[in-house]
């Protein structure tokens, strides 16, 4: 087997590994996945996929930094959208 061929072959298991985990912690918000035309498996692999890539191509020092950064503004950026989608049903309530 080639170094490419191992290569692409251990991607894949961590890529695997990576949704397989995302998958297991709660989701904050309910998502009819089914109601939307998107098989759960692949939104999680495709996110998992460019996840592995973009950490992949820093060099190993800057991947913790760069992944709590990246987790930090993805949590800032859930919480302003939840904000806002509160103050939609609010209103919609009133």
């Amino acid at each position: 087997m080639t170094e490419e061929k191992i290569q692409s072959t251990e991607d894949a298991l961590a890529i695997k590994e990576i949704a397989k985990l995302a998958k297991e912690s709660k989701m904050s918000i309910e998502f009819d996945f089914v109601a939307h035309g998107i098989k759960e498996e692949d939104i999680f692999a495709a996110m998992a996929t460019n996840v592995y890539q973009q950490l992949d191509s820093l060099p190993e020092k800057q991947r913790a930094a760069v992944a709590m950064a990246s987790m930090t503004k993805m949590l800032v950026e859930n919480f302003c959208l939840g904000t806002v989608l509160n103050g939609l049903t609010n209103e919609q309530q009133s």
